[in-house]
């Protein structure tokens, strides 16, 4: 035990003015951008200020839905349109392919020896359908086909996490410190906006259907001349966030000069998944798309060998992968260095463009500051007091 004085008069003393340095930023600048330049110049002092929750700030907190139903009535229809795309193709005739309730398809073939070509289709490109019964009677073959059980758990938690990642992306947009965004329950959203000002704008935004599209990059104009305000006409800028890997937190923005010309939209892409490469080369990203995906895509990716097709949702870019040869045959592969959560969150990007859901509020609260003011002011008075004491 130190039993000088003096030594204990100082170490407290270091300790209170090493925690007035730290708590400045909080204590004098309304926020991280309002820090003057002489301060963030100054590696050792710190340039983080705390961030009030919405008990202290005053918000918005919303418990959002996601319609499971509707986004899986609405993949079923997508599926029957391939399927009699894929029948139509092959010259296979057919009396009936239809959705059967929400998670069925009944398909009625005239001649039931077509019933092989048609089974391994479905094998190969929808392997969570398994078959409830087929008959052949009267010289037709009737074949009905489910989601399986544990497929349609994974398909709803898949669908609930593109519609999480897409109201991330709705919440940077209003420019908050610090919002909670997480899954609550099985399939619910919960969403807390600590110092929102306007409640109908954050309803609008987080609400509007998600939109993914393919853009070339303008290879024409350095990023760095655009940025200087030289743009070429049909282009636009948009930025890349690089988030860190442990937090989320946004630590940079890259920008890209992109051309506005819409090639493609998510409406042609059925899956995205994560794979590993052969001999650990890394995570990449496999997209399948639809017949009239499959043909665009090939168009696309023959007249622009050599260029960067940036992947866009919502006007932020989270890829720029090159072409590096006409693609066919329905699905296309994203290269990088991947890890396994950039991977993912690259496929969720992929699969809420390409299958937005639809999101309902289940419980809406406006929360007032006036109660946290007068908590901060008996705080911060308890705290003099007692650090006098």
């Amino acid at each position: 035990m130190i039993k000088d004085l003096r030594i204990r008069v100082g170490i407290i003393v270091t300790v209170i003015v090493v925690a007035l340095v730290y708590i400045t930023p909080t204590l004098f600048f309304e926020n991280e951008d309002s820090i003057p330049d002489f301060w963030k110049k100054a590696k050792i002092l710190p340039t983080k200020t705390l961030h009030r929750g919405l008990d202290l700030e005053g918000g918005m907190h919303m418990l959002l839905g996601v319609d499971l139903e509707e986004s899986l009535i609405n993949t079923m229809d997508r599926i029957t349109l391939e399927i009699m795309g894929y029948l139509d193709k092959e010259e296979i005739s057919y009396t009936t392919v239809e959705r059967n309730g929400k998670d069925g398809l009944i398909i009625v073939l005239p001649d039931p020896e077509k019933q092989d070509n048609l089974k391994s289709h479905i094998t190969r490109n929808y392997r969570f359908f398994e078959i409830v019964s087929s008959t052949t009677l009267d010289g037709e073959y009737t074949v009905i086909y489910k989601y399986r059980e544990k497929d349609l758990l994974a398909f709803k938690d898949r669908t609930v996490d593109q519609t999480l990642e897409t109201i991330r992306n709705r919440v940077d947009e209003l420019g908050l410190a610090e919002p909670e965004i997480v899954r609550q329950g099985e399939y619910d959203i919960l969403v807390q906006l600590p110092g929102l000002k306007d409640a109908e704008k954050a309803k609008k935004l987080i609400k509007k259907v998600a939109l993914l599209e393919f853009k070339l990059i303008n290879n024409t104009v350095e990023v760095t001349e655009a940025l200087k305000g030289n743009v070429p006409e049909g282009s636009e800028i948009l930025y890349e966030k690089v988030k860190d890997r442990e937090t989320g937190e946004v630590l940079n923005e890259i920008p890209y000069l992109v051309e506005k010309k819409t090639l493609m939209t998510g409406e042609v892409i059925t899956d995205a998944k994560i794979n590993i490469g052969n001999a650990g080369g890394g995570h990449y990203v496999q997209i399948n798309f639809d017949s009239r995906g499959d043909s665009l895509f090939e168009q696309i990716s023959g007249d622009n060998v050599g260029r960067h097709l940036a992947i866009i949702l919502d006007n932020s870019v989270y890829s720029a992968p090159v072409i590096k040869s006409r693609i066919s045959g329905g699905s296309a592969i994203i290269e990088g260095t991947f890890t396994k959560d950039e991977a993912r969150e690259l496929a969720i990007v992929l699969r809420a463009g390409a299958r937005p859901a639809k999101i309902t509020v289940h419980e809406e609260r406006t929360v007032g500051p006036s109660l946290g003011e007068d908590s901060i002011r008996k705080g911060f008075l308890a705290t003099m007091v007692g650090g006098a004491l």
